[in-house]
């Protein structure tokens, strides 16, 4: 994953983002690293952007950034802008429908059918569905550049994957 962009560098380590108060500055580092993470994961689906805009659109994170708009808050976390990020994972799930539909094409038909490059198709097809890898932003990556985290068991990380729970509440679970 890439670096973290600067307007989520903070001093400590942010936790979920409804354990901040409304209108807070760690509250809305915290909703960005959200959607900065949702937007990566190769396996979001459209329906699952949609759900993020929506939170930011009734929470408003950019106001207390000093930033115009939601597309403005994004861009500054992403480097692109809503409809742009929707753009590329309606492009993502349909070279992975054509993938599993047609099996025996090879990566370059595919591109040609979905209308992006190769190297893109090589990179939505070989990146596994890790349900159990769980991105660390540079932050807070310890000095080793290593991070350990146990696995969820596996009815609360199907309530994670399916965005019935936080990640970060299901690690405070017992």
């Amino acid at each position: 994953m890439k670096s973290t962009p600067e307007i989520l560098r903070h001093k400590g380590i942010l936790t979920n983002w409804r354990d901040y108060p409304k209108g807070s500055v760690e509250r809305a580092k915290a909703l960005g690293i959200d959607v900065w993470q949702v937007s990566e994961r190769v396996e979001t689906t459209l329906e699952r952007w949609e759900a993020e805009v929506r939170v930011l659109q009734r929470e408003k994170p950019w106001r207390v950034l000093g930033l115009k708009d939601a597309n403005e808050f994004v861009r500054s976390i992403i480097g692109k802008s809503v409809p742009e990020i929707a753009k590329q994972i309606k492009s993502r799930v349909r070279i992975r429908e054509m993938k599993q539909n047609h099996p025996d094409w090879t990566q370059q038909e595919i591109a040609d059918e979905v209308g992006c490059s190769q190297q893109y198709v090589a990179k939505v097809t070989t990146e596994k569905y890790e349900s159990d890898k769980l991105v660390v932003p540079d932050h807070i990556k310890s000095r080793t550049d290593k991070a350990d985290f146990r696995k969820l068991p596996e009815d609360v990380q199907e309530q994670v994957d399916g965005a019935e729970l936080h990640p970060s509440q299901a690690a405070t679970r017992s």
